[in-house]
């Protein structure tokens, strides 16, 4: 049973739909008695004006030619859908912002077998809708309803500047042979979870994805209910492909990424080994919602040759904007860009708010892992790998701009990067100037994990700023409001420096510089205007340049204007208690200078010399320094009765 009355689930978001698109097929017939049958669309359609659908009957003679039985498809035959089609317009009754869909309810008996599906042809340049903002999804074929047993390819070879002229195959499909299914840029469900019970039933057989010889260097969809049999899957031409299985897959069988090209797995136990040739790459994309279970990846992953360079002029970064004026401000990216593609990449997605904590999105690798050159990891998730690794002496690496932590607990390691957690590997970028252009003015600021923005000067500025988790902030100047979340970090400063905000919300981690006792050139601070909120936040305390402060020496770290309280305390640190940075101590108090500033005083020191630096006070308090003086006393007064002899 399938279901045929689909539109209103597919037209619940453009995303969904445009995440829906072809297929294609072709290969040569097995006897003279298959047809090739070309549709025509000539019957009269099914038109449900609520649903904006536009419902074709496959087994209607009346829309297809060239079939010599003189009906319909037959089991055998090869179908071909030419480009057009979905262009023709029943009644020129359509507005050009309709977003009408074109389905082919396929009424032949389950499990008819097809030879080859093509969907080819000049799109041509007149397309009935061209505007972006109709989410690509017009001009479109939808084939639905009963299986198809497929003994042949499906191969899209659409050409032409209509990029929106697609092509979906919505059913189950079941390989009989080695096939291929090039989808030349499109998307492809076949059984998508649109469908009940839809899935792609591979057998024994070999799926490849992308043929050379039909398409480009371009992205590739195959997404289904689930994956059946055991049977290999091959990508081939440098395409970036998505292979998602919503229902799961059978085990056992093996992926082959060819020709530097990228897969991206949604389901995550299909294959016992994934193979990634030179240059290629893989993407583990995993989809949860709280409480954000631990994801286990137990594919065993062989990495072969070096990566994918970026093209001319590429690389990553982040950028800020929002306004059509001329930028009243600069952004220099302060450490080396990649001018590579990772080679692993994890993306954990959340159903659910963005803004909730990632310290528990965890993935773990747990089979073996083997490369032959270096390694980078991209991941927005804490990344474990914990299976063997055999990494001839070269290194595996959390890539700049990753957000979360990266671990290696291996038992048996032997690449060139030893077990143990990495420090997250921030992209650097500095602001110099106000964060904004001339038309709207002064931008939000949204700084994501993996990255670490800073102000260069007093005189540079931003709006509101949102550190999210494993993401940093910090640097001089002013900005209007300031939120950082569970994970992220703040770090006020330029190795010393001074900071200011509107009201202050810190949740995640407040670093603070000590190298004098003056502020903004010697320690860190925030200058906060509005009111400050540090409840469960963490408080990381340094010294610079072997700075050791003098006892009771003072150090406002949050001054708080005006007379309004400070909210919340440091983690584990309540008003009065004590804080040990190396031999010193201090104690932090939340309602000191004026009244209501988080200041730090140093109340227990290991010299309590006014001059630290020097070493006399170390000399002066030496056992030996009596017997020293004696000595150079004697030594003297000796010299003077020499002396006096000479004279004589």
């Amino acid at each position: 049973m399938k279901t045929k009355k689909i539109f209103s689930k597919l037209t619940l978001s453009g995303f969904l739909i445009s995440f829906l698109t072809p297929l294609a097929i072709f290969a040569p017939q097995a006897s003279a008695a298959a047809d090739t049958c070309t549709w025509t669309g000539g019957g009269t359609p099914v038109v449900d004006s609520t649903n904006k659908t536009i419902t074709f009957d496959i087994a209607d003679s009346a829309n297809w030619s060239g079939c010599d039985n003189g009906t319909v498809p037959e089991s055998g035959d090869s179908l071909e859908f030419p480009a057009n089609f979905a262009q023709v317009d029943p009644g020129n009754s359509l507005t050009d912002d309709s977003q009408w869909k074109y389905f082919i309810d396929n009424t032949l008996p389950d499990g008819t077998t097809i030879a080859g599906m093509m969907f080819n042809g000049d799109t041509g340049s007149n397309c009935r809708y061209d505007d972006a903002t109709l989410n690509a999804n017009n001009d479109t074929y939808f084939i639905t309803g009963n299986d198809i047993t497929l003994t042949g390819n499906v191969i899209n070879t659409y050409s032409g500047d209509c990029n929106y002229e697609l092509a979906s195959i919505l059913l189950e499909l079941t390989l009989t042979a080695n096939t291929t299914i090039d989808m030349n840029n499109q998307y492809v469900y076949a059984g998508s979870t649109y469908i009940s019970s839809g899935s792609l039933d591979i057998g024994a057989y070999q799926l490849t994805l992308c043929d050379p010889a039909y398409s480009d260097l371009d992205t590739r969809y195959l997404n289904v209910d689930g994956i059946i049999g055991d049977g290999n899957i091959v990508v081939n031409c440098g395409s970036s492909t998505t292979i998602g299985a919503s229902g799961g897959y059978s085990t056992g069988r093996n992926l082959l990424v060819n020709d530097g090209g990228t897969v991206n797995i949604s389901s995550l136990e299909p294959f016992n080994l994934i193979t990634l040739s030179d240059e290629s790459s893989l993407y583990v994309s995993i989809n949860q919602g709280s409480p954000y279970p631990e994801v286990t990846v137990p594919s065993d992953i062989v990495i072969q040759g070096g990566p994918k360079a970026y093209p001319t002029g590429g690389g990553s970064g982040a950028g800020g904007g929002g306004g059509g004026g001329t930028p009243t401000y600069t952004q220099t990216q302060k450490n080396t860009a990649p001018t590579n593609y990772p080679r692993i990449n994890v993306y954990y997605n959340h159903y659910d708010s963005q803004s909730e904590s990632t310290k528990t999105h965890d993935v773990k690798f747990t089979g073996d892992l083997t490369f032959t050159e270096d390694v980078e990891v991209s991941h927005n998730a804490n990344v474990n790998f914990a299976g063997k690794i055999e990494g001839n002496e070269k290194t595996i690496n959390s890539r700049a701009g990753s957000a979360g932590l990266f671990k290696i607990t291996s038992s048996d390691n032997t690449s060139a990067t030893p077990n143990g957690t990495q420090e997250t590997n921030y992209t650097v970028y500095e602001i110099d100037g106000d964060y904004g252009d001339t038309t709207t003015g002064l931008y939000d600021m949204t700084v994501q994990g993996g990255f670490f923005y800073y102000l260069k000067t007093s005189e540079s500025s931003a709006k509101d700023v949102i550190v999210n988790d494993y993401a940093k902030f910090g640097g001089v100047g002013t900005v209007a409001n300031l939120t950082v979340q569970a994970l992220g970090i703040l770090a006020p400063g330029l190795s010393p420096g001074c900071l200011s905000s509107g009201n202050l919300v810190l949740s995640g981690t407040y670093e603070v510089e000590l190298a004098g006792t003056t502020v903004c050139t010697e320690y860190d601070q925030t200058d906060v205007t509005g009111t400050v909120d540090v409840t469960g936040a963490t408080l990381d305390l340094s010294l610079l340049n072997g700075f050791s402060p003098p006892l009771n020496s003072e150090y406002i770290i949050i001054n708080n204007d005006g007379s309004d309280a400070v909210t919340g305390e440091f983690a584990g640190l309540v008003d009065g208690a004590s804080i040990t940075q190396g031999d010193i101590t201090f104690q932090i108090n939340y309602d000191g200078g004026d009244g209501n500033d988080v200041v730090l005083t140093v109340t227990g020191s290991p010299t309590a010399a006014t001059v630290p630096d020097t070493g006399i006070g170390e000399v002066l308090q030496s056992p030996y320094i009596v017997p020293l003086t004696a000595l150079l006393g004697l030594g003297a007064l000796f010299g003077i009765r020499r002396l006096q002899t000479v004279k004589k």
